[in-house]
Parts: C-alpha cells; sequence; structure tokens
C-alpha cells in the first residue's frame, strides 16, 4: 500500500510547500523528498533571507514552515520535527557592485 502512495504524498507535501504563501520568493532550490523507513520523508530545500544574523533566519525560516504544517496536518500528515542551519551568504558581488557606484 505505501508503495502505490508515495507520488501522492510527494505530490501533497510539494503542493504544501509550494502554495505556503510566507515560503514564496525565499525556496531557492528545488525541494528533495527523501523516503526514509517508517513511512517518514525527509524534505530539503534551501531557503535564502536577507536577516541581520543566523538566529533571526533559522527563526524566520520556522515560522514560514508552520504554515506548511498546519496545511499537511489538514490532509493528515504530522511534521515529526523542523531543522535549520543558517549560513552566511558570500556577499563579495556586493561589495564590488557598491565600490563601482560610490567611487
Amino acid at each position: 500500500m505505501y508503495e502505490g502512495m508515495k507520488e501522492k504524498i510527494k505530490n501533497d507535501i510539494q503542493t504544501a510547500f509550494l502554495n505556503e504563501e510566507s515560503l514564496k520568493g525565499y525556496i531557492t532550490s528545488e525541494l528533495t523528498l527523501r523516503f526514509l523507513d517508517g513511512y517518514k520523508v525527509r524534505v530539503e530545500y534551501e531557503f535564502s533571507c536577507y536577516d541581520e544574523n543566523e538566529q533571526e533566519a533559522e527563526g524566520f525560516s520556522n515560522y514560514c514552515v508552520k504554515g506548511v504544517q498546519s496545511r499537511l496536518e489538514e490532509l493528515g500528515y504530522r511534521m515529526e520535527g523542523i531543522s535549520s542551519k543558517a549560513e552566511e551568504m558570500d556577499m563579495g558581488w556586493l561589495d564590488e557592485l557598491e565600490s563601482m557606484v560610490f567611487r
């Protein structure tokens, strides 16, 4: 039964993420879904925002995923955990642009 449901599960999860208004414009990669043991699915994606520090970025990402969680719960799914890891973006291009503009 589970094998036959994978496509529906995948579609439900992708739809929930891609239709969440708070996430639109911030997901900068494809959604990667991996089916694990025990009817679990791991969803990975890149989320880009311009917060001042890692803690703010991770908090904003987690906040946005709460809307997805609500939608998935309406469909009968349960989100077991949310994990975010912020990394500083390479902003060298901005430094170069500023030096050209403000010469």
